[in-house]
């Protein structure tokens, strides 16, 4: 993982860049798959992570 390209604690939209992945020396950004707050990130920049494994943790918007 690249490092994050949005801060926990943001407001997101469905879209927004999270974060950056490399895998096999492509760079693919993942997106929010929904609104919400970003709530926490499961991995650090520079850890390999397993496919399916959860990148981060988006919480409903408390209105």
């Amino acid at each position: 993982m690249f490092p994050h390209l949005s801060e926990v604690g943001a407001k997101v939209s469905k879209g927004t860049p999270l974060l950056v992945m490399e895998a096999m020396k492509m760079e693919i950004t993942i997106s929010a798959p929904r609104d919400g707050v970003l709530a926490s990130f499961r991995h650090h920049p520079g850890e390999q992570v397993s496919e399916g494994t959860e990148l981060a943790v988006i919480e409903e918007k408390v209105a």
